[in-house]
C-alpha cells in the first residue's frame, strides 16, 4: 500500500513538472505609448495665380498667400518683319520684392502655371496616389533654376506681337511637370492637362511634403487657379 501510494505521488510529480517546461513563461505586456504618432492630415489649397505681373507664395504651414509683382527687369520684345522676337526696351522695376510682407515663411510660388520653391528641391515620382508615395527618393531632386526671358510679364498687347519677359526667373524645372502643355499650332497656343503624378518637395528646413495637383482653373473656366492636395510626409532613419 505504501509502495502504490509512493508511485502514485511520484507520477503526479511527474506530470507537473513536464507539463510546467511545456508552458512558456508569460511574456510581460508592453507599455502602451503615451504619445502616439498621429498620421498626417491630408489638405487641400486653390491658389489663384491668375495675372502675368505677378508671384502668388504660398506657405503650406499655414495655407496662407500672398501675392507680388515680378522682379525686375523685365524686358519687352517686338516681333519683327520675319516673325521673330527682337529687344526693344526695359523697364527696371524696382518697386517689385521677392520677399513676402505677411507671410512669415513660404515654401511654393505660382506665376500662372510656372513654380518656384523657397530654396527646396522636387523630386516626381511615378504614383498618382498621395497614399501609395510611402517613402522618400534617396536621388533625383531638383532645385530652382534661373530662367532668363521666357517668363511672361506683360501680354497685354501680345495679340500684336509686343510682349514683356522677366530677365531672369527663377523656377522649379521638376515640378514644372505638374501640368503638361501641348502645342497647337494655332489659338490658344497650347492645350493644357494634368498627368497626376506625385510629387515630393523638399523644404529648406529639412520638411518634406507629397504634392498632388487637381486642377488649374476654376469652375468658369479661368486659367491660373490652381488647384493641389498636399501632406508632410517624414523621412524614415
Amino acid at each position: 500500500m505504501k509502495l502504490q501510494t509512493f508511485l502514485l505521488g511520484a507520477a503526479v510529480l511527474f506530470i507537473a513538472t513536464a507539463c510546467s517546461k511545456d508552458d512558456p513563461a508569460p511574456k510581460p505586456n508592453p507599455k502602451p505609448d503615451p504619445n502616439p504618432e498621429v498620421p498626417a492630415q491630408v489638405k487641400q489649397i486653390t491658389v489663384t495665380a491668375t495675372e502675368y505681373d505677378t508671384w502668388t507664395y504660398v506657405d503650406l504651414k499655414t495655407g496662407k498667400t500672398e501675392t507680388l509683382g515680378v522682379k525686375g527687369p523685365w524686358v519687352y520684345k517686338q516681333q519683327n518683319d520675319e516673325g521673330k522676337m527682337e529687344e526693344a526696351y526695359t523697364k527696371e522695376k524696382p518697386e517689385n520684392t521677392e520677399v513676402p510682407k505677411e507671410l512669415k515663411d513660404w515654401q511654393l510660388a505660382f506665376h500662372r502655371f510656372e513654380p518656384k520653391t523657397n530654396m527646396g528641391e522636387v523630386v516626381e515620382t511615378t504614383e498618382t496616389e498621395l497614399d501609395k508615395v510611402t517613402t522618400i527618393p534617396s536621388s533625383g531632386f531638383e532645385a530652382d533654376k534661373d530662367i532668363k526671358e521666357q517668363i511672361i510679364v506683360d501680354a497685354k498687347n501680345m495679340m500684336m506681337g509686343h510682349i514683356g519677359y522677366a530677365k531672369i526667373a527663377k523656377v522649379n524645372l521638376a515640378l514644372y511637370k505638374w501640368l503638361k502643355r501641348t502645342p497647337t499650332g494655332g489659338m490658344p497656343p497650347y492645350e493644357y492637362s494634368i498627368p497626376g503624378k506625385v510629387f515630393i518637395l523638399k523644404c529648406k528646413d529639412g520638411q518634406y511634403y507629397k504634392l498632388k495637383f487637381t486642377d488649374f482653373m476654376d469652375k468658369e473656366g479661368k486659367k491660373g487657379v490652381i488647384t493641389f492636395s498636399y501632406v508632410p510626409i517624414k523621412a524614415k532613419k
